[in-house]
């Protein structure tokens, strides 16, 4: 399971931090999570095995017209991002297109090289209207995570946190009284951007790997 917001706020205070008691760790969970797959192109927090269909339009050239009835296409490459773990179905110009005869699915080495399909290859040129081309495949998903990738997502929301509560004092002093604690509040920048650092360093590996084998 991703990291919660209760189980980010455990990590913030693990490194020693005193947050500020007005603060509320409500929702960084969620902005951690929607932040990880939008820098990796991925989503792999849910099930694996859910084949989902997505639509295309043909490869090659497209019109200026929006119209849905009006054909275009006529290439042969066409990129499936954010990259194949495996493919059930390929429809396109009306019919079932069958593997190894009607399309293929590149680069061929990618298992050996642990990522996924990015590029659907048709052995003959396609054409349609716009979204005609539906593939169903499992995207990359996870039926679970990494611990790796689960401290990157919590450091990826400990970053987050910290950035809000530094936004939320920089008219205060720079030196508070918490309790018996006495709180350097620039500490926050530092440790933010140290944690948002290795995030980032987890994001760019989990790009390029490929999630479902």
């Amino acid at each position: 399971m991703f990291p919660q917001d209760s189980d980010i706020q455990a990590f913030v205070s693990a490194a020693g931090v005193v947050v500020p008691a007005s603060y509320s760790f409500s929702g960084i969970g969620v902005k951690a999570r929607r932040e990880w797959e939008r820098a990796t192109g991925r989503t792999p927090f849910i099930a694996s095995g859910n084949q989902v269909q997505r639509a295309f339009d043909p490869p090659g050239s497209a019109p200026g017209s929006r119209s849905f009835s009006q054909s275009f296409g006529g290439g042969r490459i066409l990129n499936v991002p954010p990259g194949i773990v495996s493919c059930t179905s390929v429809i396109s110009m009306g019919a079932n297109q069958v593997f190894s005869v009607g399309y293929r699915l590149l680069p061929l080495d990618a298992p050996f090289k642990n990522q996924p399909y990015d590029t659907l290859e048709f052995f003959f040129p396609q054409y349609g209207p716009a979204s005609s081309v539906l593939v169903t495949a499992d995207w990359g998903y996870w039926d679970s995570i990494d611990e790796d990738v689960w401290y990157g997502a919590c450091r990826l929301g400990a970053s987050i946190a910290a950035k809000d509560i530094l936004e939320g004092i920089f008219s205060s002093p720079t030196l508070v009284q918490i309790g018996e604690d006495k709180v350097q509040q620039d500490s926050f920048r530092d440790l933010g951007e140290s944690w948002a650092a290795q995030a980032a360093r987890d994001m760019a590996y989990y790009t390029y790997r490929n999630v479902g084998l």
